[in-house]
């Protein structure tokens, strides 16, 4: 049994090298998570800022002519927040989806 480096450099070079290839690997899954969740991020930030450029799908006028209201109320400003809400949750949603 080989009690220390010294008695076979050799071995101990092989086994270094082993464990330096173990934790690339381990490095690598890593990285690639990294770079996968990195690029989640900035697809999402893309999307935040085109929020403020979207036009809902419904306005008030239609929503109190599907509601059967003749005044605007809070029930459209409700439906309206709701709207908006599903529309960021659906972003490629449909106005028939919706209503």
């Amino acid at each position: 049994m080989l009690s220390s480096c010294e008695d076979d450099p050799l071995l101990c070079l092989k086994v270094g090298l082993y464990s330096l290839s173990v934790t690339c690997a381990g490095l690598d899954k890593k990285l690639e998570l990294y770079r996968r969740v990195e690029s989640t991020i900035v697809e999402l930030g893309r999307l935040i800022d085109s929020v403020w450029a979207m036009k809902p799908l419904v306005g008030g006028k239609e929503i109190m002519k599907v509601l059967q209201l003749k005044d605007g109320n809070d029930q459209v400003g409700k439906w309206v927040n709701r709207l908006v809400k599903w529309e960021l949750s659906y972003p490629s949603g449909t106005k028939q989806e919706y209503l």
